[in-house]
């Protein structure tokens, strides 16, 4: 038995069947011992080059997002911290997460470190 159709999972689960009957999986080894023969790879394969060329920039952009949302949380922490010590409340157990920060604007944050008596009326001011 040969597995022809490598690029579609119509049936869910299908290779883990295969390999419970005892068939092992060979098209990924013989496709790379041609390759290694011919020289050539995946993205020789216009529909392969395409989908790898789609999958990287959607992966790409995922990790800009992840990044300016890390890079949000770390700065918005550092100016939390300054801020309330700057105006004598003790800070150290106020740490901002990306959940804590999910629907609110910088502004409100700064709002917040403005107008807070302490630490818990901080939070209550950014719920």
């Amino acid at each position: 038995m040969v597995e022809v159709d490598h690029t579609t999972d119509v049936r869910r689960g299908k290779l883990g069947l295969y390999e419970a009957w005892g068939f092992p999986e060979v098209l990924e080894r013989v496709g790379l011992s041609l390759g290694a023969r011919d020289g050539t790879g995946p993205d020789d394969t216009p529909w392969l080059r395409r989908h790898r060329a789609e999958g990287r920039a959607a992966g790409r952009a995922e990790g800009r997002i992840e990044g300016l949302v890390e890079g949000r949380v770390r700065l918005l922490n550092v100016v939390v911290q300054k801020t309330l010590a700057s105006r004598g409340i003790p800070a150290a157990d106020v740490i901002l997460d990306a959940h804590d920060l999910a629907d609110l604007k910088d502004e409100d944050v700064m709002d917040a470190l403005l107008q807070c008596r302490d630490a818990a009326d901080f939070r209550a001011r950014l719920q």
